[in-house]
């Protein structure tokens, strides 16, 4: 198509969101000014993975953030419309869409809120294709059989001038079933229309058969919670780990806080969900990380570390070991099979743990460890071909490597501590972890024999020290040091290991009795939460993984993939139980912004902000739902609905319901986040709060002036004042001026442009 072609579609589109003339206008000039400074004309690129460079480059965070800045973001924002256009564009022939019947008058000038929730429903036959795809846009259609716009996923969209929908992008159902009636179970979906709807005429009702299956709704393997700062997204993180790990706490927690009738009794359930949620992490079975620009492929998969030998051949030299990162650590305990173990429970008590190394796994001895399991052993590698029977201390064992021509390193020479270790301190009983590298272990055992001296030839005078030993556990492959210890494994073949280091709950919880329960991949289910998983460079940190995370490339499915790391050389996927949720601040970037290959093997969460928490919370006759509510109205006409105000932030107000804890809210976060969202355009700011409708001692920033006659005599007749702006403390002290906020517009943003809405909440009927 042309350049013109393409603006006048662009034009198109934007007007079938209900965008108007000003803004279409300013959007085109942004799109120009960007072209302009490109050197190309952004209306010709269609290529999706250009105009996802382009994004990054010209969104809130890219290092052209001034340019896209320009006109108020029209710039920026008329970028991620044209973006999203040539996405929705591409995915008419590579995407699948279904249709949806309305039945007639059932839909007038307003929305219908089609929550997330309410979108992860599949029908039996998608479920059983288990191939992770979903379709991703909707065609609309009224009784008549006159089509309407096409509606994709994560986008507003206005239907002709009676109709507008708003989607939210997500593994999409086959059909959708929405019901008036809370009491029709016949229905997948079991809703009820709020008070400021439309409701006299049903919402479309698809019917099912009574003994057609509930769908079985899995816990997406990769998800995203998004939405604008202090809306409860990394709160909500728990919630989420939970419910792929430990269900019945969840079910619990919800229960008693349905039932709970006050605030306290709510806070002590949410404190008993955390405690499982804390309980787990320290098992390692969640792991929370934050990714920023600084953090890599090899903090997250792998990367060579330059450590320093401490033994006593090589004492002081630099070796490069391959270090595994979370992900990778993850994947690999995940996938971890205890190969041999005994039955029963082992008690600790009065035992010493003892790590040694069996062998080098890239040396000459790599075999040593396995003869050493088909043996029923442990072999230390020092003492060459010396008997050391009857040794009882240090003393004696110096003497034994003396009389045999032995010539020593000092008085602390290693390889006396080690058999001195291993012939007079090691007894009965004791247990031994048996390292595979500074970072992982592979078994542990029970000493159940004295020290004996057994020269093998196969090891050219090594190897001769033995110990008989009972072989508790073996994993398969070798589980990180992490599952262990706190720290790392030393590079010393043999030594004691020791709080604070050791961990013992770690070790009883490996040397607990096992079933076949526990040995399944469905019990050792792993959680990694990726907290500002928009933040980080996400090509950078997840390298050719991006691909494996996919359901269809996971261990054991269809499609399964694997790929050599590029550092350690070994084959790597990603198993099955593997979870990772991530969360995105919009305000830092939005879902247009986001790595398209990142979007594509991701489900989304919206988190918006929840005003309806605080319908019964009232400061001295303000009502903070109506104050928060509003807010949010004005602060997405002015900007949009990415940036609005997070309920968090007034969460503290139902233990300290008090003008001044309001205050602090307010100076201490609001405010700040005002300033940071309007870049300082304090007018705006105003806007948001109503100052220009209060009087001055209730308005939050007054306008300080200056006398430029006495500042600038005889010159300020030629100078243009620009407004100085200051913030009225004593307004933060006065309930006049919050309820001065809510006074004049209390509305929302649809009905102010005379559209109804209708939302549909399957979350609240549940609850």
């Amino acid at each position: 198509m042309t350049l013109e072609a393409n603006k006048q579609a662009y034009r198109d589109y934007l007007s079938r969101k209900g965008r108007t003339e000003n803004t279409i206008n300013a959007y085109v000039s942004g799109v120009n000014t960007i072209s302009r400074h490109v050197g190309q004309e952004v209306f010709l690129i269609t290529d999706i993975e250009v105009l996802e460079r382009l994004w990054q480059d010209y969104g809130t965070t890219g290092q052209y953030r001034d340019i896209g800045d320009q006109n108020n973001g029209s710039a920026r924002s008329g970028l991620r419309e044209w973006v999203e256009l040539q996405r929705s564009l591409q995915l008419d022939n590579t995407e699948q869409w279904l249709e949806v019947e309305l039945k007639e008058g059932a839909i007038r000038n307003g929305y219908i809120a089609i929550k997330r929730e309410q979108m992860a429903f599949f029908s039996p036959e998608f479920i059983a294709d288990n191939t992770g795809v979903s379709p991703k846009k909707f065609k609309l259609r009224w009784p008549d059989g006159e089509q309407v716009e096409t509606c994709v996923l994560s986008q507003y969209h206005r239907i002709q001038a009676r109709f507008n929908s708003r989607f939210s992008q997500y593994q999409a159902p086959k059909t959708i079933y929405i019901s008036k009636d809370a009491s029709d179970e016949a229905l997948y979906f079991v809703s009820e229309i709020k008070p400021n709807s439309v409701t006299s005429s049903p919402i479309d009702i698809i019917q099912r058969s009574a003994e057609e299956p509930m769908p079985d709704i899995k816990v997406p393997l990769n998800q995203i919670l998004f939405g604008p700062p202090g809306t409860g997204k990394t709160h909500e993180t728990v919630r989420a780990a939970l419910e792929i790990l430990d269900p019945a706490a969840v079910e619990q927690f919800d229960t008693a806080y349905s039932t709970s009738s006050n605030w306290a009794d709510k806070c002590k359930a949410r404190e008993v969900l955390k405690a499982r949620f804390d309980e787990l992490k320290q098992q390692e079975r969640i792991r929370f990380v934050t990714f920023h620009q600084s953090f890599s492929y090899e903090d997250f998969v792998e990367g060579l570390r330059a450590e320093t030998v401490d033994t006593d051949e090589q004492k002081g030299q630099l070796r490069y070991q391959v270090v595994d990162g979370v992900f990778k650590n993850m994947c690999l305990t995940a996938d971890v099979k205890v190969t041999r173990s005994i039955e029963g429970s082992i008690s600790l008590e009065g035992r010493r743990i003892w790590k040694m190394s069996l062998g080098n796994t890239l040396g000459s001895d790599a075999t040593v460890y396995d003869d050493c399991i088909n043996g029923n052993c442990v072999l230390l590698g020092y003492g060459d071909e010396i008997d050391f029977s009857g040794c009882h201390n240090r003393q004696e064992v110096e003497r034994k490597f003396v009389n045999a021509g032995v010539t020593l390193k000092g008085p602390n020479d290693y390889q006396v501590t080690s058999v001195n270790a291993f012939v007079t301190q090691m007894n009965k009983g004791d247990l031994v972890i048996v390292s595979d590298g500074n970072f992982k272990f592979r078994a542990i055992g029970e000493i159940t024999g004295d020290y004996a001296y057994l020269p093998n030839p196969e090891y050219d005078g090594n190897y001769a020290q033995m110990r008989s030993v009972k072989w508790l556990r073996q994993y398969s492959p070798s589980l990180p040091h992490s599952e262990l210890l706190d720290g790392q494994f030393s590079q010393m073949t043999l030594y004691k290991l020791q709080a604070p280091t050791l961990e013992i709950a770690k070790l009883e919880r490996l040397l607990a009795p096992a079933t076949t329960e526990h040995q399944t991949p469905e019990h050792n289910k792993r959680v990694l939460i990726i907290d500002e998983i928009n933040r980080g460079n996400i090509s950078r940190i997840f390298g050719e993984l991006i691909t494996l995370i996919e359901p269809s490339k996971r261990a054991g499915a269809q499609e399964a993939l694997e790929v050599t790391l590029p550092y350690s050389k070994k084959p790597f996927k990603v198993p099955s139980n593997v979870y990772l949720i991530g969360t995105m601040n919009t305000a830092d970037r939005s879902l247009a912004g986001l790595d398209i290959a990142l979007r594509r093997r991701f489900t989304f969460k919206e988190m918006p902000p929840r005003p309806e928490l605080f319908t019964n919370l009232n400061i001295e006759g303000v009502n903070i739902k109506e104050l928060l509510k509003v807010m949010n109205e004005r602060i997405t006409v002015l900007l949009d609905r990415d940036h609005c105000l997070g309920h968090a932030y007034f969460m503290p107000l139902f233990d300290k319901p008090t003008l001044a804890k309001l205050g602090d809210i307010f100076k201490q976060n609001i405010i700040p986040l005002l300033q940071e969202y309007f870049f300082e355009d304090w007018e705006r700011i105003r806007w948001v709060l109503n100052d220009q409708s209060k009087v001055s001692v209730d308005a939050f920033i007054v306008e300080d002036k200056t006398n430029l006659s006495t500042l600038f005599p005889k010159v300020s007749d030629k100078l243009r004042q620009t407004p100085q702006w200051r913030l009225n403390h004593n307004a933060f002290e006065r309930i006049s001026a919050y309820r001065g906020i809510v006074s004049v517009a209390t509305s929302n943003i649809i009905e102010a442009a005379d559209d109804p809405v209708y939302d549909v909440d399957l979350e609240e009927v549940v609850s």
